[in-house]
């Protein structure tokens, strides 16, 4: 198991929260591949806790997903299989979409500024080939319009999805290009309280990666 050596150690208060969110990030990126087994003795020694933390995050991890528990038995990283792509998709599309109809009412000039900014940082890291970069930054520019929206059950639920997704981007990375005009579009939508066309593009921003990453699973 190719654990980076160079992990960040948890402080002990928060063990439990810091080892999930590293295991999550590393099942994510790929570090922790698809199939894969984990040991709780490598996972805790790599993370400076000790084991009762790192199985409390497994545990969290299968509750989301991300992990196979077979008590007594192993802990495998969950398969990816091509359903998972129709799985995650669709009901994030709709989540997002309705975070932007709920964003109309409460777009500031501010937001718009910030997604502005998010936007031309996105084109800057895709023109210098920063693939991983970009999957941040897209991520950060539809977290502006979750904020606005201001619906923490829409947050939360995305926020899931958000992960199993950049974890399906990560391995199988589709072309960023065409998000950068979609992305300004969005914007555009929003300086003309756009409701309808601001719901509609998410929705497509969204949904359009789907079949192409469904294309590279076999």
């Amino acid at each position: 198991m190719p654990i980076p050596s160079n992990a960040p150690k948890p402080k002990r208060q928060t063990a439990k929260k810091l080892a999930f969110e590293q295991i999550q990030k590393w099942i994510v990126e790929g570090v922790l591949m698809p199939g894969e087994k984990l040991n709780d003795d490598a996972l805790a020694k790599a993370l400076g806790v000790s084991r009762t933390p790192v199985r409390e995050a497994l545990q969290l991890l299968e509750m989301q997903g991300f992990v196979e528990m077979s008590p007594g038995k192993e802990t495998r990283i969950s398969q990816i299989e091509k359903n998972d792509v129709f799985k995650v998709y669709p009901p994030m599309a709709s989540l997002q979409s309705t975070a932007a109809e709920l964003a109309i009412e409460n777009i500031q000039s501010s937001h718009i500024e910030q997604l502005t900014a998010i936007n031309y940082e996105m084109k800057a890291a895709i023109d210098q080939n920063e693939i991983y970069e970009v999957l941040g930054i897209d991520k950060a520019f539809h977290d502006v319009i979750i904020e606005a929206a201001d619906n923490e059950y829409i947050s939360n639920f995305t926020s899931v999805l958000h992960m199993h997704i950049l974890r399906l981007e990560y391995l199988f990375f589709k072309s960023p290009q065409n998000s950068i005009e979609e992305h300004k579009q969005i914007i555009q939508a929003y300086k003309e309280k756009d409701r309808k066309k601001a719901v509609e593009l998410t929705y497509s921003n969204w949904i359009k990666p789907m079949q192409d990453i469904a294309k590279k699973l076999v």
